[in-house]
């Protein structure tokens, strides 16, 4: 395996000065949006074609754009395919480039290092051609952590690696810790934490908190992750958070649901010893799913059905706020249908919003869908108040799709079958 490896290592550190959707909500921020994503556009998104990438024996997980690879999570491995030969137009058997047996792909920085889990517990990271680094055991409240990592649980924020777990402790009682380390390691074959920060309670699979450089923001407070120190925080709870364009977007499950926004500085609106801040805006409807320097983009909770479940478009510009105490507007709600069970993820680039959603079927059947809207609220919106369609729509009966990631002018996403689902432009895919 080492060998392959090598092979496209090199080809790896000099093909891309962006690397990938390398690690769980594309940044550190959690944004879910791909900023340099120019080949899909309202123009040509609906010319998608849509191909699947099956493992023999094995359901796929999860999956991560690395460089020139398609990693994916299946059966308790780690295989990498080529992204160029993977898919294949007749969706073929895939031919991996290497696979790290017992081992779970957890996030990369694309150009020097990846990280894997190796148990419950721990975990190990190698350099690009597969060579192990180091390795470490997180830590819990109270020691060694006990809890599972969850699928939002490794993110890397500037030279840190933050590894998010939940411990339980007994008698239905849990706590969630984030562990900080280098991405460098410790200088030893084997790490412990440089430190753990508390996060409140748990789980984190949803995470409520999100990073940028070494600040760390969650719901119990926001932290300077070099010295552990609290730096300030805000009222009321947050059970998901997101920071982009110099903002926190932190959603309130309500009701109403709705997003307070805040100053990721901690300056504006903020005052006291310990500091405090209040919102600098509140986003009125939803709970923020993505975003991008364009829209923000905010869709009803899960558990809402019917026709009331739909997305609002926020313009990051504030044009739709009015003024302080800033209350904002969408600039557009979009639908998935007037059947529409629920919207499941969002993903987005500066021209496109894409979402999974559920409408349902002539039952016994329920059809699943892939959407995409014009970013720019215009193809397949109108009105006023502006309401927008799908321009972009594939569909699938009793099978869910996840979260969708967008690079390189496809879209991906994992069926609840098993399948790697990837949409390319036509004549992309041999």
């Amino acid at each position: 395996m080492r060998t392959r490896l090598v092979t496209l290592g090199t080809v790896l550190i000099i093909a891309l000065g962006a690397c990938g959707w390398t690690q769980p909500g594309f940044d550190s921020g959690h944004s879910q949006s791909n900023p340099s994503e120019t080949r899909l556009t309202a123009a040509n998104v609906n010319s998608l074609e849509s191909h699947t990438v099956t493992v023999a024996n094995a359901s796929v997980d999860s999956f991560f754009v690395v460089g020139p690879w398609l990693i994916v999570n299946a059966g308790g491995n780690a295989v990498a395919y080529d992204r160029t030969a993977c898919p294949r137009a007749d969706n073929g058997a895939c031919t991996p480039i290497w696979t790290r047996t017992d081992r779970t792909f957890k996030s990369s920085n694309g150009t020097s290092v990846m990280f894997f889990s190796t148990s419950i517990n721990t975990f190990e990271a190698t350099d690009m051609m597969g060579t192990k680094l180091w390795d470490a055991t997180t830590s819990g409240a109270t020691g060694p952590s006990i809890g599972n990592f969850s699928a939002k649980a490794f993110t890397i924020s500037g030279t840190n690696l933050l590894v998010a777990i939940d411990q339980y402790l007994g008698h239905g009682s849990s706590a969630a810790v984030m562990n900080v380390f280098s991405t460098t390691g410790c200088g030893a074959p084997t790490c412990i934490p440089a430190r753990t920060i508390p996060l409140r309670g748990g789980p984190v699979t949803d995470p409520p908190w999100a990073a940028s450089g070494n600040v760390l923001y969650t719901d119990a407070g926001v932290f300077d992750v070099t010295s552990g120190a609290r730096l300030w925080s805000f009222d009321g709870d947050a059970f998901f958070l997101q920071v982009r364009n110099g903002k926190v977007y932190a959603s309130r499950e309500g009701p109403p649901a709705a997003v307070d926004v805040f100053d990721a500085a901690g300056s504006a609106g903020c005052s006291g010893a310990p500091k405090i801040c209040q919102p600098i805006q509140k986003l009125q409807n939803g709970v923020t799913r993505a975003v991008s320097s364009r829209l923000v983009t905010a869709s009803t909770l899960a558990g809402s059905s019917g026709p009331d479940a739909k997305l609002f478009l926020y313009p990051t510009d504030g044009s739709t706020c009015s003024t302080a105490p800033a209350t904002c507007a969408p600039a557009a709600t979009a639908t998935l249908g007037s059947s529409t069970s629920f919207v499941s993820s969002v993903a987005s680039t500066e021209q496109l919003v894409f979402a999974t959603g559920q409408t349902t079927g002539p039952l016994p059947a329920t059809n699943h869908s892939l959407f995409a809207f014009d970013g720019a609220l215009s193809s397949g919106c109108s009105g006023a108040p502006k309401v927008c369609t799908p321009i972009f729509t594939f569909t699938l009966t009793n099978i869910n799709l996840g979260q969708p990631e967008i690079w390189d002018g496809r879209a991906y996403t994992v069926g609840s079958n098993g399948k790697l689902y990837v949409f390319s432009l036509p004549g992309d895919v041999s």
